[in-house]
């Protein structure tokens, strides 16, 4: 209720009781009358402020700015009870509009700068509230209350903090004179804010329909089709649609997927437990890619059975050389194509033999959908000095949800006996009734009938890179080879059966335990196991489903002070690993293998590994950082392969000068299958300083190669690269580089007495 209205209340029954008086005296009836009708006429209900007002009178000084307004007056004011106090020294001047929901006066002439003008307010009281809200009761009489005491009042709602929305919706078309009018929309909205004062929502939405899909030729890459939901409050977070689900659990209970479902976390009492539960959009895979000297690309990925038809999931790549991790990007490292899984190198990366290319991708896949969930719990005791994390996560395919086709009575009879084995059916159908055949046979194979007159239909599948009898030409059409032709390159992988790979599940369940029972003394362990079934239809083959890992590790880090602050580090690790056992995700780095001579990527092996080191820092001063370590261990494989590893690492720095790093290690590697035994030595020098605006850099890298079997080999590999980098060079500032590049590599081998050299001189420049 507005105070214009309550004044009217109060003037009408202040006239009743008045109007009342008279007729029952008699005395000046008509004189009263008039007067009271005089007093309503001349003053209207709701007039300006008086000292007799039942609001407090303000005075409150408008200063101009040369416009008529409006002008903001700092305090709430009843409505229409603005006036021009003409007691003041005023000039003449009126208010055409006064705005008591907004605070503003606005003026019928300009107010210059420098002049004033004094107003009169009526404030309201305090028990006067801006809002009000109707009861839900239904009143059958309604009391006019005898004050402003009996009023019934409501505190103000608080501020609705309200959402942000933001986005774009575009439409184009594309037509040309060999092809049909297309038609492509796209759609962004982003919504982000408060839902109350400790809710935050983000949401984003994209969707993007285009004829294609995107090529891997940018460095940020478009997500397409994609809905995320975000919720966080004080104590819990909520996430749904489309996420990259990321756990960092360790060396084996560490996995990231790109998902679309579920995630929820909530802490309390210093735990947090979090579940999620999701449909994975493919399937991981690492391989390593075997390069063609200055061949660029392209080179194709391929699924985990080796077929190269594949589809790639946007984004989900990671590529090494060397053990550096690549950018996407035509102006990067590569560039890929995701439908077909084809990379291609850029010029900054120049392919050579001899180098070590690793590749971590997600991939669609044809048979079936695959559910993903998790739940664990983190913890934090003792001041944070015991930390405790479990989880539990599955990745099962469904078996009632196939993609392609759903498992029929017949189909699952079949996967019920191969065990962890594909179940294999003849593809070849009679053509009978009203469909029409695709395909005759002839000479006990089949050969395609363009007219569709064939006496049968056929399903072809790869079994194998050249390991079948037909070729597919494209367009639906397979040929059959001769036995003659057969071989590396006759494309001859597909035989007419339907291969039907049984739905895969994988469990993993464990646990990270990390204690700090001094300040200088950290102790962390770990103990994981898995169960994968290869076949979930059938019980065959399951003895080998599960495997154990487990790890444990002590540093003792003290420091000291002799002449220069010192810190010691000592280290010691021990992993055992079981030859069943399986991770969600990759389980080491790229160049891990590297270390003890072995290949990139090894499946299958049982393994024992013990490391250790020590060594000493500066730690405080001009050369803090500057130290070396000695380092060494035993890596034992399958009960029977073992390689060892001794050397040391210095580092020498000058605080906003330069550091130079040397890594010298020797290994030896023994038995190990399909390897001979080796001796490697590898020495790795980086230096790097400041002089003069300019930043030069020296690199060289070595290692020889002995083998210590009879046929007694060796290799021999040199690299050195020099340049420098200066944003001030030839004046230019900003984040412009030059360098300066020259390399000088030589090769040999003594087992065949070949010798190759090489080397490459460039400048290369950047903005």
């Amino acid at each position: 209720m507005y105070a214009g209205e309550y004044r009217l209340i109060t003037d009408i029954f202040s006239f009743a009781r008045v109007f009342t008086f008279m007729c029952s005296t008699g005395f000046l009836v008509k004189f009263f009358l008039l007067f009271i009708l005089g007093v309503l006429i001349s003053v209207p209900l709701g007039s300006q402020a008086d000292e007799n007002s039942p609001f407090p009178a303000v005075r409150v000084i408008i200063y101009g700015d040369g416009s008529a307004g409006p002008y903001t007056v700092k305090r709430d004011f009843i409505k229409d009870s603005a006036s021009i106090d003409t007691t003041s020294a005023n000039s003449p001047i009126k208010i055409v509009e006064s705005d008591s929901f907004e605070g503003t006066i606005t003026f019928d002439r300009p107010v210059s700068a420098g002049d004033s003008v004094t107003v009169i307010i009526a404030t309201p009281p305090s028990w006067i509230k801006k809002a009000y809200r109707r009861s839900p009761q239904i009143r059958t009489q309604v009391t006019i209350p005898a004050g402003p005491e009996s009023y019934i009042t409501e505190k103000t709602p608080r501020h609705f903090p309200g959402l942000s929305f933001g986005g774009s919706k575009t439409f184009d078309v594309n037509a040309g004179s060999n092809r049909e009018a297309a038609l492509n929309q796209t759609l962004r909205l982003n919504i982000t804010g408060k839902l109350t004062d400790d809710i935050t929502l983000k949401a984003a939405i994209s969707d993007q329909n285009v004829p294609i899909s995107p090529e891997g030729d940018t460095r940020e890459l478009e997500e397409l089709d994609r809905v995320m939901i975000e919720l966080k409050g004080r104590n819990f977070s909520v996430d749904m649609g489309d996420t990259d689900l990321r756990h960092d659990g360790g060396r084996w209970l560490s996995y990231e997927r790109r998902l679309s479902g579920a995630l929820a976390s909530i802490k309390t009492g210093g735990m947090e437990i979090f579940a999620s539960g999701a449909v994975s959009e493919g399937r991981h895979m690492s391989i390593t890619i075997t390069p063609v000297e200055g061949n660029q690309g392209p080179y194709r990925l391929f699924t985990e059975t080796g077929e190269k038809t594949i589809s790639l999931i946007p984004g989900t790549e990671t590529l090494w050389i060397n053990g550096e991790q690549l950018t996407r990007g035509t102006y990067n490292d590569y560039t890929i194509e995701y439908t077909t899984g084809e990379i291609i190198f850029t010029e900054k990366r120049i392919i050579g033999s001899d180098m070590r290319i690793v590749c971590d991708y997600e991939y669609t896949s044809e048979s079936y959908r695959r559910n993903f969930y998790s739940a664990g719990v983190n913890g934090e005791f003792l001041d944070n000095r015991l930390k405790i994390s479990t989880v539990i996560a599955r990745e099962a395919d469904d078996s009632s949800r196939r993609i392609l086709e759903d498992l029929d009575d017949s189909m699952r009879r079949a996967l019920s006996k191969t065990g962890d084995s594909p179940a294999v059916i003849d593809g070849v159908r009679t053509a009978s009734g009203d469909s029409t055949g695709t395909y005759n046979l002839v000479d006990d194979h089949l050969v395609y009938n363009p007219a569709g007159e064939g006496k049968y239909s056929a399903a072809f599948s790869w079994i194998g890179e050249n390991k079948g009898s037909y070729r597919y030409r494209g367009g639906g059409i397979y040929e059959y080879v001769t036995l003659e032709q057969r071989g590396p390159g006759s494309g001859a992988s597909y035989d007419p059966v339907s291969v039907i790979h049984g739905p895969v599940s994988h469990d993993l369940a464990g646990v990270n335990l990390s204690y700090d029972p001094f300040p200088a003394v950290h102790i962390e362990s770990e103990l994981a196991g898995s169960s994968v079934d290869m076949n979930t239809l059938s019980g065959i083959d399951d003895a080998d489903n599960n495997g154990r890992a487990g790890r444990i590790g002590v540093k003792v880090s003290p420091q000291i002070k002799i002449a220069v602050p010192l810190k010691l580090e000592f280290t010691g690790n021990f992993r055992s690993r079981g030859n069943a056992f399986a991770p969600l995700d990759r389980e080491r780095a790229a160049e891990e293998n590297r270390l003890w001579g072995l290949p990139l990527i090894t499946y299958g092996e049982k393994e024992n590994v013990s490391e250790f080191s020590g060594g000493i820092t500066m730690n405080d001063g001009r050369f803090t950082g500057t130290g070396f370590t000695v380092n060494g261990g035993k890596a034992e494989y399958g009960g029977m392969a073992s390689s060892k590893r001794t050397g040391v690492s210095g580092r020498f720095v000058i605080r906003d000068r330069g550091e130079a790093h040397i890594t010298l290690n020797h290994i030896v590697r023994d038995d190990f299958p399909g390897m001979p035994d080796e001796q490697i030595d590898r020495v790795l020098l980086k230096t790097q300083t400041k002089i003069a605006g300019f930043s030069p850099s020296f690199n060289f890298e070595s290692e020889r190669i002995e083998g210590t079997v009879f046929n007694t080999h060796g290799t021999s590999y040199n690299d050195f690269l020099a340049g420098f980098t200066s944003p001030e060079f030839f004046g230019l500032t900003g984040e412009s580089e030059w360098f300066y590049r020259k390399e000088r590599a030589k090769k040999i081998s003594w087992a065949d007495s070949s010798f190759a050299r090489g080397g490459s001189i460039g400048i290369t420049t950047g903005q």
